[in-house]
């Protein structure tokens, strides 16, 4: 099983989706990495967050992308696969953040209730000094992992 979630751009309405590191400490730190490098276009900036997602996990596996036409109950339900649910991100004053979170809840012998939440400020400085990104681990990972090299012909 992995640690499954979406990262969905609802202005080019596509997701991204991660089979592993799905947690907002992980997507936090590559959103910080595509901010760093600066890429703040709302239809480059998926793309290029698929080639830094891709790097960092290698291999072949991992990663996908998907349509994500709006951002409707229905939509965001077949996005959820019950592990870390959906990060709905966007730019806010040129920097990609993630905003709002949709998840699946199971209540005790309720069965479950879908839950969209504002991400808070403080929610993402509490997942950038998750003990995953002490120090500024995760971060340091992908930028070796994205390093530029020469293309061969």
């Amino acid at each position: 099983m992995g640690n499954r979630a979406h990262i969905v751009f609802p202005d080019a309405q596509v997701a991204i989706y991660l089979h592993w590191n799905g947690g907002l400490e992980s997507v936090v730190s590559f959103l910080d990495y595509l901010n760093e490098i600066g890429c703040a276009d709302s239809q480059y900036g998926p793309a290029r967050l698929c080639q830094i997602i891709g790097n960092f996990f290698g291999g072949t596996y991992s990663l996908g992308l998907t349509g994500a036409p709006d951002l409707e109950r229905e939509t965001l339900d077949t996005l959820d696969h019950g592990d870390n649910g959906v990060w709905i991100v966007g730019l806010h004053e040129g920097k990609w953040q993630v905003q709002r979170h949709y998840f699946s809840k199971y209540l005790t012998n309720d069965g479950k209730v879908n839950v969209l939440e504002e991400v808070t400020p403080e929610r993402i400085e509490q997942a950038r000094r998750h003990e995953y990104n002490r120090g500024g681990a995760m971060l340091a990972k992908i930028r070796d992992a994205n390093q530029p090299h020469k293309a061969e012909v």
